[in-house]
């Protein structure tokens, strides 16, 4: 892909990014074919993500390939940003372009749309995804398993697949923040980032204290909360703060096995360290 004029490879996520205009280009991999994720691109579908869906249309990339291109916004913050999302693929694998912008303008669009039909797919391309992140986790001994990455989030489980087919629905992920995030309250801020996962709006909060892997300070958080089963499952979060502005965060969720998974959650996370 060619980005646009004023982007250049950006340094914590796959992608581009623009900091002069507070724009980027993310690009991720997602683990089911084209015409299964495009299925799920629904105006209710962008909602649950706390999206607006505002058109879409079908267009060609390069090599002739068919694609998809949404238009949707997102509040964030009181800020309204604007999004196009490009999604092209196969029939096992899936990739999506994200492009965020915060000054919407008819030339801004239309460059940006411009840059994403650029894009080329590689079917053949293999990634090394836990080398492609800014960070290490170690999970041998243990029974999850890698599965995916997505927007440099790595994402394991106890059958390497996505979602999950085990009968604890049990996963885990590990990311780092996209952009520099100003905060006042890091252990205010990591109860907020937990309760934006899916069904934990209500969790109840077990426990919170303070931690520190690798020389970064954060905040552990042990929870409980509705699966979509309405079974509990238990939450584990661990938000490690840099002083630069960057978050690490560690998310487990399962559904049996409370005690064991959470000593095994407890024990990948102090095994993060930093590149």
């Amino acid at each position: 892909m060619v980005p646009p004029k004023g982007y250049v490879v950006a340094s914590n996520f796959s992608g581009f990014q623009n900091r002069d205009i507070g724009a980027a280009i993310i690009i991720a991999e997602l683990p089911d074919s084209f015409q299964a994720t495009k299925a799920t691109f629904t105006p209710e579908g962008f909602k649950t993500q706390g999206m607006t869906l505002h058109n879409q249309k079908p267009v060609t990339i390069q090599g002739g390939r068919s694609a998809e291109l949404y238009r949707a916004s997102q509040n964030e913050n009181g800020t309204q940003v604007q999004q196009l999302l490009l999604l092209f693929g196969d029939e096992s694998k899936s990739v999506l372009l994200n492009a965020s912008f915060l000054n919407p303008s008819n030339a801004t669009e239309e460059e940006i749309t411009k840059a994403l039909l650029t894009a080329s797919y590689n079917d053949k391309q293999s990634l090394n995804a836990e080398k492609s992140v800014k960070f290490k986790i170690r999970t041998e001994g243990t029974p999850y398993k890698f599965a995916s990455i997505v927007t440099g989030t790595l994402l394991y489980s106890k059958d390497g697949k996505v979602p999950t087919l085990s009968p604890d629905k049990a996963f885990l992920l590990v990311g780092n923040s996209l952009t520099v995030i100003k905060m006042e309250n890091p252990e205010q801020y990591s109860l907020n980032r937990l309760r934006k996962f899916p069904g934990c709006a209500e969790a109840l909060i077990k426990n919170v204290q303070p931690v520190t892997i690798d020389k970064l300070n954060g905040y552990e958080i042990v929870a409980e909360a509705k699966g979509t089963e309405g079974k509990n499952e238990l939450k584990y979060l661990v938000m490690l703060f840099d002083t630069n502005g960057d978050y690490l965060l560690i998310h487990g969720s399962v559904s049996a096995d409370f005690n064991n998974n959470l000593k095994t959650f407890k024990s990948i996370a102090q095994t993060f360290s930093k590149k």
